[in-house]
């Protein structure tokens, strides 16, 4: 096992989140009416100003622009990795998986809709660029098998080969997701302990741990509120990770009868009184964007605090992906004429 430090990627990393967008920057994105005025003031006044210069902002379509921001984050994340060779250790691929990863489950949902026809022209050249296999080849499917095909000397086969489609033909897109995910939780955890040591190991299965787990608290209430799951359902979809809530707050959590009564019990664990510190009125209308702000804060606080490549990496792309989303909330916001103040309260600023 390596210990990596690499202060140089460190301080790239720090300097890269000085240059987010700050709240001015969101305010003023929320004065704006149109596409082409967020691409402008993108263009004008934020990091992107490069991968917008030479776009005519004018005439951006709303699919084009956010394709451009997200293929920006990607580039970010290789250009961090190849900063010191760092894209020679294994770990560090995990960009990849989690995008071959999306993909998959994206190609599923076009061959339960019957649109497969459809589905090549969401896949972008920069994420099939250094897939592990054939992505282009995805606009050819039209079956299940046919998917299954493409995917045969790969780790996916053998996690999706033996599901079965319902009376209606549909896949079960959750069940599917809930296993690839499992496979690329198991995969990262599996790649920390092999590549790193030391603090960066403990860093790297910290604040990822952190992260999952809090997927877990929302997932769990998810499936709570809208199914009534009992513990032994839910186990089923939880991250393997372990929780940072005691086994017995843990235990008490998985077993409320309803969404209030899980809510409440969640206010008596850590992670419940740092939301009640930012929103005394947590409720089950604002629990997502309550545990995506308290993810954001724990990646920022690793950040900050880091002195290795891998947490720095790691934490500031899980940033930048959440800002991202910012601004595709906004975009959408005013393409379906959603009221500024409720754009705003979905954001995740931190």
């Amino acid at each position: 096992m390596i210990d990596y430090s690499y202060n140089a990627t460190v301080a790239k990393a720090r300097t890269f989140y000085g240059k987010r967008l700050k709240e001015d920057d969101y305010r003023e994105l929320l004065k704006k009416t149109t596409i082409p005025e967020i691409a402008e003031y993108l263009k004008r006044n934020t990091h992107f100003s490069e991968c917008l210069s030479n776009i005519d902002t004018s005439s951006v379509h709303r699919g084009y622009l956010e394709d451009i921001l997200n293929r920006e984050t990607f580039n970010e994340y290789v250009r961090l990795c190849n900063f010191q060779k760092l894209n020679e250790i294994s770990f560090f691929n995990y960009r990849y998986i989690n995008n071959e990863i999306s993909v998959i489950l994206r190609c599923i949902i076009y061959i339960n809709a019957g649109t497969t026809e459809k589905f090549i022209d969401t896949i972008s050249p920069y994420l099939a660029k250094n897939a592990s296999f054939d992505m282009m080849k995805l606009g050819e499917v039209r079956t299940y098998n046919d998917l299954l095909d493409i995917l045969q000397k790969t780790p996916y086969y053998d996690i999706i080969k033996d599901q079965k489609p319902d009376d209606n033909g549909n896949y079960n897109c959750t069940e599917i997701d809930i296993l690839l995910k499992t496979y690329y939780v198991n995969w990262v955890k599996d790649a920390i302990k092999r590549d790193f040591s030391g603090s960066v190991q403990k860093d790297m299965l910290e604040i990822t741990g952190i992260l999952y787990d809090l997927s877990n608290v929302y997932n769990a209430f998810r499936y709570k509120a809208f199914s009534g799951a009992d513990y032994e359902e839910i186990s089923h979809i939880l991250f393997p990770v372990p929780s940072n809530i005691t086994k017995f707050r843990f235990y008490e959590l998985m077993n409320t009868n309803t969404a209030e009564e899980y809510i409440n019990v969640l206010k008596n664990t850590g992670y419940g009184r740092r939301i009640l510190s930012e929103n005394p009125d947590i409720s089950r209308a604002t629990i997502n964007h309550d545990i995506e702000i308290l993810r954001n804060r724990f990646a920022k606080s690793y950040l900050r605090k880091s002195t290795n490549a891998a947490v720095s990496i790691y934490t500031i792309l899980f940033l930048l992906t959440t800002e991202v989303k910012n601004i595709i909330t906004i975009i959408e916001g005013i393409r379906y004429g959603v009221p500024v103040h409720s754009i705003e309260e979905m954001l995740v600023i931190v």
